[in-house]
């Protein structure tokens, strides 16, 4: 069974799978600073309707 263990690379995979990952969320938000007043109205945007959809919803439930 351990040799097996030694023999399989999924593990490893995935492991670096995950530090790719890793890296590129840290490059996103490095980068993210700048892009901030470009999708604030966006986000601003999804939250009022998110949250005036769930204050309808809570008066006159789901419809």
């Amino acid at each position: 069974m351990l040799r097996r263990f030694r023999r399989c690379r999924r593990g490893a995979t995935a492991i670096e799978y995950g530090l790719v990952a890793a890296i590129m969320a840290l490059i996103i938000l490095g980068a993210f600073p700048p892009l901030k007043e470009a999708f604030e109205p966006a986000f601003e945007a999804i939250g009022d309707y998110l949250t005036e959809r769930s204050e309808r919803i809570a008066e006159n439930g789901i419809q």
